[in-house]
């Protein structure tokens, strides 16, 4: 992403001495008393995806249209890989947070730059300054308490290795419940077996649970118990 970045800048130079100014405060900032935020937020973005890139995959792939649209059909695994480029794009929103967080920790490199404080900071008046403004592109730190909610919502690891998305438990209140029904059924089903068991006289491994096609829950016994079966079964 720098690269690209630094294309667009040689493309498309400053031509407002203000804006030239405002860069140049904070980057002599960042190298003085934001140094050790800098360091901090370097590595953050270091480590994170290409946010760029993963999002135009997510925005790509939800067009609709041609490999992606719904009448194709992918033999590779298409719903993991268009959820890893979702998770890859929540990382590195995620990373330029707390990037951002880390200079906006630095009261005295907010201070001395306007440009960082409307970059790290929301809702900065900063922002609308400008030469803040030009010198930044119009781009602001948004508000991104949507992200927190989303960190709580699922595991996002789990939810790359197993390829979907389990919704944490309070997430969703018609979730939870559903799940609750399910446990209580499944609940009941295994003290039924039990009951079973003892009218057949049956070992915890004679009698189990099968499925067979779209039918579940069918009782499997062997053959040796077969005339202790009640006859209302």
């Amino acid at each position: 992403p720098g690269r690209r970045l630094l294309r667009q800048w040689v493309c498309r130079p400053l031509t407002s001495a203000a804006a030239i100014r405002a860069r140049q405060v904070a980057l002599s900032t960042l190298r003085g008393s934001g140094v050790e935020a800098t360091g901090m937020a370097r590595k953050l973005l270091r480590d994170a995806p290409d946010t760029e890139r993963a999002i135009s995959r997510v925005v790509g792939s939800s067009s609709g249209k041609g490999r992606d649209a719904a009448h194709v059909v992918l033999y590779e695994d298409s719903a993991k890989a268009k959820l890893n480029d979702f998770l890859s794009a929540l990382e590195g929103i995620r990373a330029a947070r707390d990037a951002a967080a880390a200079i906006a920790a630095c009261e005295a490199t907010c201070e001395k730059s306007p440009l960082l404080k409307a970059l790290c900071v929301p809702g900065c008046d900063e922002a609308r300054r400008e030469d803040v403004f030009t010198a930044i592109g119009g781009a602001s730190m948004p508000d991104l308490t949507a992200l927190t909610a989303m960190e709580a919502a699922f595991d996002w690891g789990a939810a790359k290795a197993s390829g979907r998305i389990e919704p944490a438990r309070g997430v969703d209140a018609d979730l939870d419940a559903a799940e609750d029904a399910l446990a209580s059924a499944d609940a009941n089903l295994a003290s039924w077996l039990d009951t079973a068991r003892a009218t057949l006289g049956g070992h915890k491994t004679d009698v189990v649970f099968v499925s067979a096609n779209k039918d579940t829950h069918l009782v499997e016994l062997p053959d040796r118990l077969a005339g202790e079966v009640p006859s209302h079964w």
